[in-house]
């Protein structure tokens, strides 16, 4: 038998090396990994999910004899939302969002009308504004065994007094939250590492081969 496969989408402005520690422990763990690269401050979200996401999956899931998880961190999970309507999800299992902005981020909203913000973040970020309700309301909804671990740490502080409470640092709690979600988790991790926390991918290997998270206690 062939091992289940994991696809990791990393998050804006960062390349798939963000998410290497959470690859080697996925294949410590008897998982094989395929790291998406996509340029995320170049374009908008449709142009990165339709061309750097789906053809590579459309590839990944017919090629796949086993069944196929992803792992998202940030952003990455708005691209897979965008590129799920156009994929076969036959071979789709379960999946794991960290930090996920569904309902976008409120440093978007309030940095935007800086030129050096709009011009170093690219298009991408600045749909993710949360003033951009109808975009955002028209994201496809979560697929099914889908987790969401958010975190409620700031890292920098840099933000600390545009978002509102929890936050990550980047995300509100309550962005992440989005109904059809089968499970939530809260963790006391920042928004640029948490995909590197042990914690975090403790819990992201046990929703992989259990379709939960754990019980113990933070």
């Amino acid at each position: 038998m062939q091992p289940d496969t994991v696809v990791l989408i990393h998050g804006l402005a960062r390349t798939h090396r963000s998410m290497s520690k959470m690859g080697k422990a996925l294949r410590a763990e008897g998982f094989s990994t395929v790291f998406l690269s996509h340029p995320s401050r170049k374009h908008n979200l449709d142009i990165l999910s339709q061309q750097y996401i789906v053809p590579e999956l459309k590839e990944i899931l017919s090629a796949a004899h086993e069944p196929v998880h992803f792992v998202t961190h940030s952003m990455g999970g708005i691209l897979l939302r965008l590129a799920l309507p156009h994929l076969a999800v036959e071979n789709i299992s379960r999946i794991v969002m960290l930090a996920p902005p569904n309902h976008g981020s409120e440093i978007v909203e309030k940095m935007c009308k800086f030129a050096w913000f709009r011009s170093f973040f690219g298009p991408a970020a600045l749909e993710l504004n949360t003033a951009n309700q109808d975009f955002l309301k028209k994201l496809p909804p979560l697929p099914n065994h889908c987790g969401i671990i958010a975190g409620d740490r700031s890292a920098f502080h840099l933000f600390d007094k545009v978002l509102p409470r929890p936050h990550d640092g980047t995300v509100s709690v309550a962005s992440t939250r989005e109904a059809g979600a089968s499970a939530y988790l809260i963790l006391h991790f920042s928004h640029p590492f948490i995909m590197r926390a042990d914690r975090v991918i403790t819990e992201t290997i046990h929703f992989l081969q259990t379709g939960k998270f754990s019980n113990s206690p933070e």
